[in-house]
Parts: structure tokens; C-alpha cells; sequence
């Protein structure tokens, strides 16, 4: 469940899209139409979002007063007592939605200390509570194969060094984590959380501390831990090609992952260059013989790949 349905007009998309960046340093989680993948059915998406974003914010505008898919929007947030309305020109709302105090965004370049935002805020606030205050951020990410005799099952592995962060005055339990990968060549993966650990080397190289426990406590301040995720199946096709992916990280705070959603939500881009690629190929390939070479200890390398823009979100209550 998102937490910020954004409804706009194409004609406003960069104003959206600025709305969007600055609700989500705020600890929001934000839906806005670009984010519909490819291969998706568009109008199902947005529907679906539309009916389940715990507020829906309206942008009214000269272009959007007179969309049908706007208006249509806005009157599902009233359907469901979530609309928080802003004007982002002087034109005033269609008629029906006059009577819906607005937030005055008119001319907004952006800027997070004008009245017009803290007032579209405080609106959201009061529809869904307190802002963010557990966030998960990955550290790095190493992609980790395994010697066939002892670790064969490593094909389809990460570690990842991840920092939780909780601004509340109590202990949070972080009791299930869950990942996924959408990568070239349509590839896409899910991962469940195997093991903790803690690394020598950014778990590149070395791991130790392994950790099967249930939970992760993250008292108020930070806590950093090395994070293990499987893929629950297995392929013999090298997994990891050249190319950019987008991961989604889940989490359960203070919840149980069986009949609850997941709270905690981050959103990351990794890039694997040809060179990481390569490493990965030639280890998954590579004879037990060539690991008897390596003499090492665990069997098993973490190859580490490059981390891009990072989105950290969803509220833990």
C-alpha cells in the first residue's frame, strides 16, 4: 500500500514530479504515473493505486480542471474521505470540488520551507498519521557464488550491508525481510532473508558472525548489519548479465510477515559492470578444482556491484 497517490495532468508532470521527490524526503511512499512499468495495463495500475494510496493528493491546474481522469481520480479520494487537494495555477477547482479547502502551490519552484507545502503537509498528516520513522538503507551489495561441492546452492545470492534507521523513543523489531530484482533482458528475481552476518571487507571477501536469528532490533539511533538474501529457485543460467536493475526491499517492523504487509519499503538501483559480470560467470562455471586453488576458507566470494540512487520509505505504523 502506497502511501501518496499523486492525480495530475500531463501538462504538470515536472510539478508532480518535484511534489513527488519532496513528499518522499519527508518519508512518504509516492505513486505517480511514470512509475508504471513497461508491459503493465496502465488504467488497471492506476486504479488500483487510486483505490488502495492511504491519501490521494489532486494538483489542480488550467490542463488538469478539464481531465476526466483527474477528475475521476479526485472523486475516488472523496469516495473514500482521503483527498488532500493543492492548486498548482489560479484556476480554480471543477465544479463539486470548490467546497475542498486547497493548498496554494501556485508558482512552487520546489523550495521545502513555503506555507503552501507545510499547509499540504499537515493536510496529509491528519488523513494518514506520522510521517516516516524507520528507514533501511543498503550500505553495498555483493553478489555471492559458492564451490559447488559445499555451496551449491549460491547461484542465486546476495549480501548486503544494510543501515536501519529508527527515529522513535522505543526498540523496533525488524522480524522479516524480502527483496526483489528487475534487471536486462526482462530477468527478474525475489530473494527471502537467509542469515545475518557480519563482514570482513564489505562482504566482498570474507563473513563471519553468521546469525540465523528471526529478528533485528534497531533501538532509537542506527544499527548496520550484513544482510543475506536467497533466491527461494535456482537456475543453471548465470543469473547476473550487464546492465542496470532496480531492487525493491521489503520489511516487517513489529509485525509478522504471514497475514500483515510489509511496512518498511526501499527502492534501489544497482548497476553490474562487464568486469563484475564476467567474475561472476567465471566463478559460477567455475570446476572444483579451480575453488581447491583459491584455498578459501568459506569457499565462497561476494563480488561486489555498484549502487545508484537510493528511496527509502513507508512508515512502520
Amino acid at each position: 500500500m502506497t502511501d501518496i497517490f499523486i492525480s495530475y495532468a500531463r501538462a504538470d508532470v515536472e510539478v508532480a514530479g518535484r511534489l513527488a521527490a519532496r513528499l518522499e524526503v519527508e518519508g512518504w511512499t509516492v505513486f505517480w504515473d511514470p512509475q508504471v512499468l513497461p508491459g503493465e495495463k496502465w488504467r488497471e495500475v492506476i486504479e488500483t493505486e487510486v483505490r488502495t494510496a492511504r491519501c490521494v493528493v489532486v494538483l489542480w491546474s488550467d490542463s488538469s480542471i478539464n481531465s476526466r481522469w483527474v477528475r475521476e481520480e479526485a472523486n475516488l479520494g472523496i469516495e473514500r474521505h482521503v483527498l488532500v487537494p493543492a492548486r498548482i495555477s489560479s484556476a480554480k477547482p471543477p465544479f463539486g470540488f470548490a467546497e475542498y479547502q486547497a493548498s496554494n502551490l501556485a508558482g512552487w519552484d520546489g523550495a521545502a520551507d513555503t506555507s503552501g507545502l507545510a499547509d499540504l503537509i499537515r493536510a496529509i498528516t491528519a488523513i494518514i498519521g506520522n510521517r516516516n520513522s524507520v528507514t533501511m538503507c543498503p550500505l553495498d551489495l555483493a553478489i555471492v557464488i559458492g564451490r559447488p561441492k559445499r555451496w551449491g546452492d549460491l547461484g542465486a545470492t546476495i549480501n548486503m550491508t544494510c543501515k536501519f534507521v529508527n527515529a522513535l523513543e522505543r526498540t523496533v523489531a525488524i522480524r522479516w525481510l524480502e527483496a526483489s530484482a528487475a534487471g536486462p533482458h526482462d530477468r527478474s528475481y525475489y530473494f527471502v532473508w537467509k542469515l545475518l552476518y557480519d563482514a570482513v571487507n564489505g562482504g566482498a571477501e570474507h563473513v563471519r558472525r553468521i546469525d540465523r536469528t528471526a529478528r533485528i532490533d534497531v533501538s532509537a539511533g542506527s544499527v548496520e548489519t550484513g544482510v543475506q538474501f536467497q533466491a527461494p529457485t535456482l537456475s543453471d543460467e548465470v543469473a547476473w548479465p550487464r546492465g542496470d536493475y532496480t531492487f525493491q526491499l521489503w520489511g516487517w517492523a513489529d509485525r509478522k510477515r504471514d497475514g500483515e504487509p510489509a511496512n518498511l519499503r526501499t527502492e534501489f538501483e544497482v548497476s553490474v559492470s562487464d568486469y563484475a559480470a564476467e567474475q561472476v560467470k567465471a566463478f559460477f562455471e567455475a570446476d572444483d578444482a579451480t575453488w581447491e586453488r583459491r584455498k578459501a576458507s568459506d569457499d565462497a566470494i561476494g563480488i561486489p556491484v555498484n549502487l545508484g540512487k537510493i528511496r527509502t520509505g513507508l512508515p512502520t505504523g
